[in-house]
């Protein structure tokens, strides 16, 4: 019973961060959405901003195995921030390449949180990883 009370508190959260992410892009508050990333990244997962850039995805994951909760949870939770941080930075003109990044390791941990957890792939999730993909089909647009 206290697993599915953490799991749902988790759920809260992020979906109560994302319906601030999107409120935050629609009026072009990028540094607003950058306030939140930075601090879900350091409530929820004990990483921050730079931690997304400098760390590679396998450092990321074995960090995730550090902190408590579910593993699939906090794949879904970094990959939700992950991608983002990539709609925030895009929205305040960062290199495509930057972006780019950003937008591999969200579909690395989408992929991972989905193999750990199947019914994790729900219509609204797989949504976002679809986004995703066309960040990065967007980005080899670009680079032919």
């Amino acid at each position: 019973m206290i697993e599915r009370d953490y799991i749902m508190r988790m759920v809260q959260q992020l979906a109560a961060f994302l319906a601030r992410m999107i409120l935050h892009r629609s009026i072009g508050q990028t540094e607003l959405m950058m306030v939140e990333i930075d601090k879900a990244l350091n409530d929820w997962l004990h990483l921050n901003r730079s931690d997304l850039y400098d760390r590679p995805g396998e450092d990321l994951s074995a960090h995730l195995d550090t902190v408590e909760g579910e593993r699939a949870y906090k794949y879904l939770m970094l990959a939700t921030l992950l991608q983002a941080e990539a709609e925030a930075v895009l929205s305040a003109g960062a290199h495509p390449i930057s972006t780019m990044l950003l937008y591999k390791k969200a579909k690395l941990f989408y992929d991972r949180a989905f193999q750990e957890d199947p019914d994790l792939r729900t219509r609204e999730y797989a949504e976002y990883l679809a986004k995703v993909e066309q960040g990065l089909a967007d980005y080899d647009e670009m680079d032919t």
